[in-house]
């Protein structure tokens, strides 16, 4: 959608909402108001569609849609429908806020074609600011900093969708060192900085708050190790290893600061500029998985050096099984197998469909434990002696490091259930 130069979202056009296009379509719409009630006029929304949740590498944030609110806070967009988005609203002199739009039969995991219409309403909380300076361990003011805060609501709020899941803010010290941050809400934020430079630095403070010092070091922790193959104990060259800081409080660390380094050829490692703390290291290479052995925890102090840590890879464990028809046990052809819940696209691994002997065959993935798998065949429902999972999806045991899973399913033939829907008095409603 386009905006007008009075704020106001133009109409969207009737290709957007024609309900024969191949492609699922979503159209959202409501008003936006501040806390104390008023609309929240002039507001920008901006609509991210995220692909990838849930997945070992960091899920793909694409822009789809934007557009401003009119002078009543409405608004109005339309964008290709998905399961998942964030969507980003900000308004002077209102905090910048990030808002979680899930609905995991969207999308097109459902093959379906059309429109989709979203109302949502939402509410911003007034701006207050965080100031300060960044400064070395000498004192000595550093520009060009950026400085993130990000203030985590409540888990009770967290699951209205009317609420923001966070709210974000980002800046860029000056020459002198100095930092504002005017779009934070008041109460506790966290100020997070990750410059390759120095050692990543979070830091809460309570806004509104002024002077705030934050201070870099270009020295801290470091760890060596190994990263290896499971069983074998061949050293793996190529693999980047990852240091997670492990929040003590997760509902404010929503950007964890993390470092990384890649194995040499015999395997080895060497992770630099550590802070103190708790931190999560993990390998990844390419076809390679994390073993349940390599995953590591520890806590290392201020500039602290850890040696003769060992991770372990391998590659990865393989879902399969034969579809059948319960009544006559015949193979099942054509079925698709997917990895997830029902209405959510898997990835390229997550997916097969089964061979003329009902055969599929997923993977090769990382071993996650208990996992939905979800199976669709034209005529068919899964057949299961327990409750389906959304109505659709059966539950896989993997076991940890393990080559193969097997799961075989069962299906039967649907059932149709036909009739006619009428108002009282026997008239029919279409």
């Amino acid at each position: 959608p386009r905006e007008s130069r009075a704020g106001r979202s133009d109409t969207i056009s009737e290709t957007a909402e024609d309900a024969s296009s191949t492609e699922p379509r979503l159209i959202m719409s409501g008003h936006v108001k501040m806390s104390s009630g008023i609309p929240a006029d002039g507001a920008r929304l901006t609509l991210i569609r995220i692909v990838g949740i849930g997945a070992r590498t960091e899920p793909t944030q694409t822009e789809v849609a934007s557009t401003g609110t009119n002078s009543e806070g409405g608004y109005r967009m339309a964008a290709p429908d998905a399961p998942w988005f964030k969507l980003n609203i900000s308004r002077t002199g209102a905090a910048t806020a990030s808002f979680a739009i899930m609905d995991p039969e969207a999308g097109g995991g459902q093959e379906r074609r059309g429109v989709r219409h979203l109302k949502r309403d939402f509410t911003l909380a007034r701006a207050s600011s965080v100031s300060g300076r960044v400064e070395n361990e000498s004192g000595a003011p550093i520009a060009g900093i950026v400085i993130q805060a990000v203030q985590a609501v409540t888990e009770r709020r967290a699951a209205a969708q009317t609420s923001p899941r966070s709210y974000e803010s980002e800046t860029t010290s000056s020459v002198d060192g100095r930092f504002l941050l005017d779009t934070v809400p008041a109460g506790e934020v966290l100020l997070s900085i990750q410059d390759e430079r120095f050692v990543p630095l979070t830091q809460i403070t309570t806004a509104p708050a002024e002077n705030v010092v934050l201070k870099l070091s270009d020295h801290g922790g470091i760890i060596e190790g190994t990263v290896r193959m499971l069983k074998t104990e061949a050293g793996v060259a190529g693999a980047t290893v990852t240091a997670f800081m492990v929040p003590e409080r997760p509902r404010m660390a929503l950007r964890l600061p993390a470092r990384s380094a890649v194995s040499a050829a015999d395997g080895n490692f060497r992770v630099e500029r550590l802070p103190a703390g708790k931190l999560s290291v993990l390998a990844a290479a390419e076809n390679l998985f994390p073993a349940s052995r390599g995953r590591n925890q520890l806590e290392l102090a201020e500039k602290q050096t850890t040696t003769g840590m060992t991770l372990y890879l391998y590659p990865g464990t393989t879902i399969t099984g034969k579809v059948t028809e319960r009544e006559s046990g015949s193979p099942l052809a054509g079925a698709k197998v997917s990895l997830g819940y029902f209405g959510i696209r898997p990835g390229k691994r997550d997916a097969a469909e089964t061979d003329a002997e009902g055969v599929y065959r997923i993977g090769p993935r990382e071993s996650q434990g208990t996992m939905p798998i979800s199976v669709q065949l034209k005529g068919y429902s899964v057949y299961s002696r327990q409750p389906l999972h959304f109505g659709t999806s059966l539950m896989v045991q993997t076991h940890p490091d393990s080559a193969e899973t097997r799961f075989d399913i069962q299906m039967v033939k649907a059932t149709t259930i036909s009739g006619v829907v009428e108002l009282v008095g026997g008239k029919p409603a279409a």
